[in-house]
């Protein structure tokens, strides 16, 4: 080998002698002491200086120095059998040396000789070992971002956290230094353990809003790698404002519209409304429980619209709102609202009657498929109290009603009915709306037309030497004679005298009728008739029958006209036979003026007076029972007879058979 040079395989080695050593030159003199490589420096890349004894580093041509045996000696720089370099020792004994040619990637493994002038080596120096490495390190990759605030758990990438401080954990190159950036800013640093596993959590909170996070690896020689792909999440630590309920809103059945809070509904998914919260941000309904039921996302303006998922059982509930911000952090509820949700209908109701109201003190039933002349009656019946009661005449609704605390309703007609045949119907409907089945029909014949005027056949004397038919204008000696004539089929004929009522009787099917008057007094008489039809229609009076009356001796018998039932829900007129709740009606009828009528209660051939008064000027007189005479549970029969001022009694009138009946059903 040429001098200072070693080939293939003449590596430096310790020992030898002053002639040169292992392939040295033929020089005289003392071998020089073996040199040091007291340091290698790191100039290039992130990681500069030294470089350890073993060390790693990314500069392919770092500058080694170390110490001389004599000023002006050559030192050579040997890796492994390569020699990289050469270089003079200075005068104050030290070297410097920077290889021209840059070191391969991998283990190096250095030393130095000094060679004199005379071309003597000597012993190598301590050897100085490191690696090169120029390859960057893998591309780290962030796996999991994770939230340590409740409800914690692994964040989508994208998704909102309300931790200021999360977790990332990943994957990187091992021993590699791992920078963590958001936004592109710095956060803090990490090391990638053996495993190849890092985790990183921030010391500083980060602020609210989109945080994009990247890692930078770099390895022990400085090499920095590709930053990793990005992964953002949005953190979000506002805590939103306790809701309030706008409205909750019933969408279904008859009744709509705002439900008060303890209110009652038929909507079993009724909608609550609000206002005044962050767009994006979720409202939540939960139950008494805890338990959430329905949500919806705050729009644009702050305006929320939520209901339930699922219908709610029947029943009361206790319903709340929550608003959950989209990192989590969730608001005080809001004040209960408390709902009663009924869908049961109420249970099918019926029509107690109809009745004729033309005369409102006197409410008269016209019953199933009666006649009235009435085109606003009144309907009633009986239902749950607070209930309301919608009225159908002919299929078409025209009107509610309330149920009242005793159960009971009535709704009188605003608009009238035409003639002809009418339907009613009726459905109760509950306050939270449901309706129950449609009643059974109740109809009724309006008749508004009146029957044409009757007519008076004939006036028949019955008592005395002459007797028969009398001729109008006669005289005669019958205070109760009997007149007859035609009138409308089936209608009440009543007989008048002058304006005094004295005597009525139904016309038969072919429209004869017969009655015998009251007791008439002595004087001209002119009788008329008038006929009224089933919906109390009343014709035109008849022509007058006019006689006169001349008698003698005891006095005509009284008439009872009606007796009037004055208490409970039905009133009015109780006619023969009839029943009735009031122990103490009215009854009413004729005399002759001045007479003095005793009324009379017959039951089982007992009688007992109850009652008595003096016939008016016109020959009306009035009894009503006091509280001592009211009448007992049963049947009774009314009769009255009238005495003069002499004492002289006439005739019982016919018995007026009522029925007393005060049980309830």
């Amino acid at each position: 080998a040429a001098a200072g040079a070693f080939s293939k395989g003449d590596r430096p080695t310790s020992g030898g002698d002053n002639g040169g050593g292992d392939g040295g030159g033929g020089g005289n003199g003392e071998r020089p002491k073996a040199p040091s490589v007291d340091g290698v420096v790191d100039n290039v890349g992130s990681v500069t200086g030294p470089i350890a004894n073993g060390g790693v580093t990314d500069d392919r041509r770092p500058v080694f120095s170390g110490k001389g045996d004599t000023p002006g000696n050559r030192i050579e720089l040997w890796d492994g059998d390569k020699k990289i370099g050469e270089t003079v020792v200075k005068e104050d004994g030290t070297w410097e040396l920077q290889p021209t040619s840059p070191l391969d990637n991998g283990p190096h493994d250095i030393v130095a000789v000094e060679v004199d002038k005379n071309g003597n080596k000597s012993d190598p120096s301590d050897r100085f070992e490191f690696v090169v490495d120029t390859i960057a390190p893998n591309q780290p990759t962030i796996e999991s971002i994770y939230d340590n605030v409740e409800p914690m758990g692994d964040i989508e990438p994208g998704g909102a956290t309300n931790d200021n401080r999360p977790t990332l954990s990943g994957r990187g190159e091992p021993g590699a230094r791992l920078e963590v950036f958001a936004n592109g800013e710095k956060i803090g640093e990490t090391t990638v353990d053996a495993d190849g596993n890092w985790t990183f959590r921030p010391e500083q909170p980060l602020a609210d809003g989109p945080q994009e996070f990247t890692t930078v690896a770099t390895d022990a020689a400085g090499n920095v790698g590709l930053p990793s792909d990005p992964v953002t999440v949005i953190v979000d630590t506002y805590v939103p404002e306790k809701p309030v309920v706008g409205d909750v809103t019933d969408n279904v059945g008859d009744i709509t519209g705002p439900i008060d809070n303890g209110g009652g509904t038929d909507d079993d998914r009724p909608t609550f409304t609000g206002g005044g919260q962050r767009p994006g941000d979720t409202v939540t309904i939960v139950d008494e429980n805890g338990n959430p039921i329905g949500s919806a996302i705050v729009d644009d303006d702050g305006n929320w619209t939520v209901q339930p998922e699922e219908p709610l059982d029947d029943g009361n509930h206790r319903l709340e709102l929550i608003v959950t911000t989209p990192g989590g952090n969730t608001s005080q509820p809001s004040d209960p609202w408390d709902l009663i949700v009924d869908t049961e209908p109420p249970a099918q109701p019926t029509i107690g009657d109809v009745w004729d109201n033309t005369d409102p003190s006197n409410l008269v039933p016209i019953g199933e498929d009666g006649s009235t002349k009435d085109t606003t009656p009144v309907i009633g019946g009986v239902g749950e109290p607070g209930n309301t009661i919608i009225v159908i005449v002919d299929g078409e609704e025209v009107g509610t009603a309330i149920v009242g605390d005793d159960g009971r309703w009535t709704y009188e007609l605003e608009q009238p009915l035409t003639e002809g045949e009418h339907k009613f119907e009726v459905i109760e409907r509950d306050p939270a709306g449901n309706r129950s089945e449609t009643s059974e029909p109740v109809t009724v014949i309006v008749d508004t037309t009146p029957p044409d005027a009757p007519r008076i056949g004939e006036v028949i004397d019955n008592v005395g030497d002459q007797t028969g038919p009398l001729n109008p204008g006669d005289v005669t000696d019958d205070a109760n004679p009997t007149v007859r004539g035609v009138a409308e089929p089936h209608s009440l004929v009543t007989l008048y005298d002058g304006d005094r009522v004295v005597g009525s009787a139904y016309a038969d099917a072919n429209g004869d009728w017969v009655i015998t008057t009251d007791t008439l007094l002595n004087g001209s008489h002119s009788l008329t008739v008038k006929a009224t039809d089933a919906a109390g229609n009343v014709s035109e009076p008849s022509d007058p029958f006019d006689f006169s009356l001349v008698t003698g001796g005891t006095p005509g018998a009284p008439s009872i006209v009606n007796v009037f039932d004055n208490v409970g829900d039905v009133t009015g007129n109780v006619e023969k036979d009839g029943v009735t709740d009031d122990t103490r009606p009215t009854i009413k009828g004729t005399a002759q003026p001045g007479m003095l009528v005793r009324l009379y209660d017959v039951v089982d051939g007992v009688e007992v007076e109850v009652g008595s008064a003096y016939a008016n000027e016109d020959g009306w007189w009035e009894i009503r029972p006091d509280e001592a005479h009211a009448l007992s549970e049963g049947m009774h029969n009314l009769k009255a007879t009238s005495e003069d001022a002499a004492g002289n009694v006439s005739p019982a009138t016919g018995l007026y058979p009522i029925e007393v009946d005060t049980t309830a059903p």
